[in-house]
């Protein structure tokens, strides 16, 4: 969601008529805001984000650790989920132990804070395997899909989902 959208009154009633219209379970919708859109105006942010989570939708903070002080907005917003930046995830691929822990570290909040924590950009198997050895079990990227257009999600979910259910050898 954008800073706009957010100074909207109107936002919490309209996403409330949009949950009923789609029939979906309030608590299956996340909205992404970034730490900038959070610092442009905390106070009416708050309460912009306090009368949705009160709808049961769940608050993502996009791109984790690239905007201001992100430590301060997880003690003071209603945030269930953090996206790890994409850049974190691209410097896994370089051999430097300071990247690995960085992340990792990131994930201990998580933990930590009980939020879901989620990697953004995973473009490789060899990124995923070092984020499932630290144990992110969650991501996101071109590494498991390129963007769709919605003509095509359904069919992309039903054959993802075929293959999941699939019976595998022993």
């Amino acid at each position: 969601m954008s800073a706009r959208q957010l100074r909207d009154p109107n936002l919490p009633s309209d996403v409330a008529r949009s949950l009923d219209r789609a029939a979906l379970d309030p608590r299956r919708l996340v909205l992404e805001i970034t730490e900038t859109v959070i610092a442009s105006d905390q106070v009416a942010t708050a309460l912009q984000l306090n009368a949705l989570t009160a709808l049961g939708a769940r608050i993502a903070i996009d791109d984790f650790g690239t905007g201001y002080s992100a430590m301060e907005y997880l003690r003071h917003f209603p945030i269930s989920v953090l996206k790890i930046a994409k850049p974190f995830i691209d410097e896994l691929a370089v051999p430097n132990p300071r990247n690995r822990r960085l992340v990792a570290a990131i994930l201990n909040v998580g933990l930590a804070l009980e939020l879901e924590t989620i990697a953004e950009g995973i473009e490789s198997s060899n990124q995923r395997t070092r984020l499932l050895e630290l144990g992110c079990p969650r991501g996101q990227g071109y590494f498991y899909a390129r963007p769709l257009p919605s003509s095509e999600v359904q069919s992309y979910l039903e054959h993802d989902l075929a293959r999941a259910e699939a019976p595998t050898a022993p």
